[in-house]
C-alpha cells in the first residue's frame, strides 16, 4: 500500500489533476490503478481507487490514503488468518 499510494496518489494523480482537473484526474488515476494492479475484481478495485483518489483530493494527505489502503488489505488478511 505505501509504494502504490506514493506512486498513484502521490505522483500520478498529482500530475493528472494538474493537467486535467480533479474529477478527470481522479478518474484517470483510478483507471490506471486498476489496469496496473495485479489483483482481479476490477469493479471493487475501481471503487476503492476512486475513494482513495477522492480522499486525497479532500484532505490533501497521502497519510489518509495509505491508512485506508492498509485497512482495506488488512481486513481480508485477518479474515483468512482467523479462518485457517
Amino acid at each position: 500500500p505505501l509504494v502504490e499510494e506514493l506512486i498513484f496518489r502521490g505522483f500520478v494523480q498529482e500530475v493528472c489533476v494538474q493537467r486535467l482537473g480533479a474529477p478527470l484526474g481522479v478518474l484517470l488515476t483510478a483507471a490506471l490503478f486498476v489496469l496496473l494492479h495485479p489483483a482481479g475484481g476490477y469493479a471493487p478495485l475501481f471503487v476503492l481507487a476512486l475513494a482513495l483518489g477522492c480522499a486525497r483530493e479532500a484532505t490533501g494527505s497521502l497519510h489518509v490514503c495509505i491508512g485506508l489502503h492498509l485497512a482495506q488489505n488488512f481486513v481480508p488478511a485477518l479474515a483468512t488468518a482467523v479462518g485457517s
